[in-house]
């Protein structure tokens, strides 16, 4: 997957009113601490982990491959 927009990541969850890696974690299944890693832009993710977020938040890859949506 290309360049993950942790930027992206975050605006979608807080849009969605995930405003803290709990809560986004228990809206995608992953681990809080691999949430925390994501966000915090030490990890990016395998693909399958990007389609679980985008799936989780109703948006295509795109979305999170693009520093757009965090402007």
């Amino acid at each position: 997957m290309p360049t993950f927009h942790r930027k992206a990541f975050k605006k979608i969850s807080e849009d969605a009113g995930d405003t803290s890696t709990r809560m986004i974690a228990a809206r995608t299944g992953l681990d809080k601490a691999q949430v925390a890693r994501l966000l915090n832009g030490s990890r990016q993710p395998h693909f399958d982990t990007a389609a679980i977020i985008a799936e989780a938040y109703g948006v295509s890859l795109d979305v999170l491959k693009t520093s757009d949506k965090a402007a």
